[in-house]
Parts: C-alpha cells; structure tokens; sequence
C-alpha cells in the first residue's frame, strides 16, 4: 500500500513537471530586483490555474533567477492561505531536481503582509542553498490547492550572499522584516502571560518588551523530533525592578496555570 502512494506520488509529480514545463506563460511573472534587494509579491491563486488529469490543481507565480543567482541563497517569507499548499519550486526549462528541504513556522506578524486575527492561513519562513539557481533562467513556484477558499498570497522574496544559519532572526533581518507591534504579537499568541506583562499598571513597558522577546526565543529554540521528544533553551529571568502584588494581579487576570515560589511565605512570586 505505502509502494502504491509512493509511485501514484511520484507519477503526479512528472505530471506536474510535464504541464509547469509545457505551458510555463500561464502563471503570473514577477519582476525580482537585483541581488541583494528584496521583492515584494501578491499573487491571487487560482486565476491562472493549471489542472492535471487526474483533477488536481495548482497556481503559482514564476521570476527569472539574476545574476549571481548561482552563487546566492534564496529566502523568502509567504501567507499563504491554507487551502493551498504542497509548495515547491520548478526550473522553466531542464531537468527537475530538489530544492527545498526544510522550512520554520513564522511565529510572529508582519506589517505589510500579514492581518491580525486572520484564521487558515500558511506562514513561512525559507531558505534554498546556493547552487540550485542559474543566472538568467526562469523558475516557478507552485501551490496545489487542496479546497476552494481564499486567493491572496503575500511574501518577499531575495535573492542574497550565502549564509551558514538561516534562522527565525536571520531570515527577518535579511528580508527587512518588521514585526508588528508587541501588543499584537501577544493577543496573536493568546498569551495570558504576556497580557498580564503588558498590564503598565504592574510592569514597565520596557521591561516587559524584553521578557516577551524572551519568550520568542525560547520558543525559537526548541526542536521538536519524533515520539514527542524535544530540545528546548529557556533564557534567565531577568529582574524585574519592581514587586507587583501577586494577590491584585490575580484579582484583575485570574488565577494561573502554575505558580513558582521564590523564597519562603512572600507574596510576591513570579506568574509564569
């Protein structure tokens, strides 16, 4: 059974090639800058759709590769919606080969591309090794839509020197990226710690700017593996400057999912 989705896999993937290769014009162009300057793009999925025999459908956008493209990584950042995924990426011309092998969840929002509250949506940040590329030759992006939905994909893409460690932090200061603000991030994460921090009547803003900054590296850090194993990093607790009154915080939030105590019969504890 597991040979059979294999090969039904790999017979729609030659399929693909096959119709992305043979009529490429059908998917909108994108006009890259040059090395070392990001692209912005905003494709509506499903105007210029490709369908296969077998009824599956795909949308995408194309650009041509610039120069020292072949010596150069690829990152990007998209939203996309969530009825189209199964993304990758296909030479115009020659022979398919893999490119992209891994990918990070974006954890935070960003202006220009992103909505607070939106729901069903993908949220990716990528990057392809240098080598894939040659200069001045025409690439597609594709996205296989799984059901009828929303159309608006966004993202950034460049083009940009080689880099050892394409992290979160990285690829954000590479694309330019610029976060939301904070309060966003935090009514986005549902997080009734961060809420409580950005209460100013118990913590300075600053202070609490940083300890949530905190709580997204942390969360950075942690590798998920198989059998719900993990590797996490916790970051130090900085000190706070003053001594909010964990009885009032209590009465204005609620009471917590745990608390730690430090030192004995104080009634200032750290809410976590």
């Amino acid at each position: 059974m597991i040979a059979a989705t294999i090969r039904a896999e790999e017979d729609l993937q030659k399929l693909l090639i096959e119709g992305l290769q043979s009529n490429p014009t059908i998917f909108e162009f994108i006009e890259l800058n040059a090395l070392g300057s990001p692209t912005d793009f905003e494709v509506k999925l499903g105007t210029s759709v490709l369908t296969l025999e077998s009824g599956d459908k795909f949308d995408g956008f194309r650009f041509k590769a610039p120069a020292r493209s072949e010596e150069s990584d690829l990152i990007w950042y998209f939203n996309a919606p969530s009825n189209w995924a199964h993304w990758y990426l296909c030479p115009v011309r020659n022979e398919f080969k893999q490119s992209f092998r891994n990918w990070l969840n974006a954890d935070k929002l960003y202006e220009s591309f992103d909505q607070a509250g939106d729901v069903n949506r993908t949220r990716i940040l990528q990057a392809l090794d240098a080598g894939y590329f040659k200069d001045g030759e025409e690439y597609i992006i594709w996205f296989r839509q799984i059901e009828v939905g929303d159309t608006r994909l966004t993202g950034r893409l460049l083009f940009t020197a080689a880099g050892d460690n394409w992290d979160h932090e990285n690829i954000e200061n590479a694309l330019r990226l610029n976060p939301m603000p904070i309060e966003v991030q935090v009514k986005e994460l549902k997080s009734r710690g961060g809420k409580i921090l950005l209460d100013e009547e118990y913590f300075d803003k600053s202070y609490a700017a940083s300890r949530i900054e905190d709580a997204f590296f942390d969360m950075r850090q942690t590798k998920h593996m198989g059998g719900g194993v993990f590797i996490t990093m916790e970051s130090a607790i900085p000190t706070c400057n003053n001594e909010p009154s964990f009885t009032e915080i209590r009465k204005r939030h609620g009471e917590p999912d745990f608390v730690t105590v430090h030192g004995v019969n104080r009634e200032n504890r750290s809410i976590r």
